[in-house]
């Protein structure tokens, strides 16, 4: 399996290359350490400089990574152009006004928001271990009225090894 790790870098310098590969190389040896991972910076800077004029000219074939890069005055050109950036520029003009996030959040607001998924995490897992303790305990009821553990894992779908525990 391999593993890739792609950046997609908005600061890098426009004279770098518009893509570069990087592999583990080992320091004594010079030779590459594995195969299996590789880390790649895609220059956003180089890309826009570019695609933006064939993207505007019509050859939309990089225009989804040039309006990664874009602000809402260069998405507004580039929408005219393709469906998927219109949809994209109406999304942004109702999340931006002037460039800055409309919905942005206190602190105090996100630290709520994350109590309040994290709470709805606790309660399902504190749900699915009540469920788990009812079925030990129908399980144990079961095996002192002597029935047979196969019919005990169909009614109570504990494992073969869940019940010999509690035997």
């Amino acid at each position: 399996m391999e593993t890739v790790l792609i950046n997609l870098n908005y600061q890098m310098n426009k004279s770098l290359p518009m893509k570069e590969t990087y592999y583990i190389i080992g320091k004594e040896r010079g030779k590459r350490y594995t195969n299996s991972f590789k880390i790649i910076d895609v220059n956003l800077a180089k890309y826009k400089e570019l695609c933006y004029d064939e993207c505007i000219k019509g050859n939309k074939e990089h225009i989804h990574i040039v309006m990664l890069n874009s602000n809402i005055e260069e998405i507004k050109k580039l929408s005219k152009k393709d469906e998927v950036v219109k949809e994209y520029e109406e999304k942004m003009l109702t999340l931006t006004k002037d460039g800055v996030v409309i919905n942005h959040l206190s602190y105090e607001e996100d630290q709520e928001k994350i109590m309040r998924s994290l709470k709805k995490e606790y309660r399902k897992e504190g749900l699915e271990e009540g469920i788990k303790e009812g079925k030990k305990e129908i399980a144990k009821k079961l095996l002192q009225m002597n029935m047979k553990i196969e019919d005990i894992i169909n009614a109570t779908s504990l494992s073969e090894e869940e019940i010999k525990k509690l035997q």
